[in-house]
Formats: structure tokens, C-alpha cells, sequence
């Protein structure tokens, strides 16, 4: 297992779409315990852009309707928080839309007022040493080998 530290860096709020209803890009940094404690200089491989989008139809459904602009930021602060956690490595895009299945369908599954947004801490977590945080995993799986 490798431990591993997702720092936000910062965000910007675009307009809303025919299909969404809020977008907003997030500045992360995802850097390995190791890099981090060697003060490693952070660059392209470690900073990137997370998209969040929050559907338009997922937007309407109560318990997301009566949300103000800053909760709406801070849930799809914290979606796009666990979902770079749970697939252990950066992520471009996290889209939010309802299904009937959805954690999502009866609104944000996280307390917001315990959500801090837009100056969180850092988080550290596990990742299983896979090669998944590096993208080797699905290179190998796209037939690309090593």
C-alpha cells in the first residue's frame, strides 16, 4: 500500500449548460507520501483539473433544489474528493446525475456544514500498490504493456 496526499489548489465556477446545471473545475495536487516528505518540486505529473458537473436533472430533485450556490459547491467539492480517493488517481472529469440506484437521488449523502470549501486540508489515503496511481494498470489493459 502506498500512501498518498490530495491537496486542493483552487477552483473556477463556469457558466451552467443545457445539460448542467453546475460546473465547476477543481485544482488538485496528487503527490505520493514519499515525493511529499522529499519535497519533491510538484509539476505536470502531479497537478491537474477536475471537472464536476452537476446534471440538471439531479439539480431539480429535492434535497438539491433547496441547496444554496455555496453548499452545491462544497458537495461537488467533496464528490470529487472521494471519488479521486476511490479510484486512487487523478481524475478529469467527475460527472453528478440522478439514477434511481444514486446516493445522490435524495441529496448529498455528506453533512456540508462539515465541509470546507474552498480551504480545505489535505487528505492522505491508501492506494494499493497496483500500478493503477501511475496509469500502468489500464495501459496494460488497453494492450499497451509496460
Amino acid at each position: 500500500m502506498n500512501r498518498w496526499t490530495l491537496t486542493f489548489h483552487g477552483h473556477r465556477q463556469l457558466k451552467a449548460t443545457d445539460k448542467s446545471a453546475a460546473i465547476l473545475w477543481l485544482l488538485f495536487s496528487l503527490v505520493s507520501e514519499k515525493d511529499g516528505k522529499t519535497g519533491a518540486r510538484l509539476g505536470q505529473d502531479h497537478i491537474f483539473w477536475t471537472e464536476v458537473t452537476l446534471s440538471r436533472d439531479l439539480a431539480e430533485r429535492p434535497g438539491w433544489k433547496e441547496l444554496s450556490d455555496e453548499d452545491v459547491r462544497k458537495a461537488m467539492f467533496r464528490a470529487a474528493q472521494e471519488s479521486i480517493q476511490e479510484v486512487g488517481r487523478k481524475l478529469r472529469q467527475t460527472p453528478l446525475f440522478w439514477t434511481p440506484q444514486s446516493p445522490l437521488a435524495g441529496g448529498p449523502p455528506w453533512d456540508l456544514a462539515s465541509v470546507r470549501f474552498p480551504a480545505p486540508h489535505a487528505i492522505t489515503f491508501e492506494i494499493a500498490d497496483d500500478g493503477s496511481a501511475s496509469g500502468q494498470g489500464a495501459r496494460e489493459g488497453a494492450g499497451l504493456g509496460a
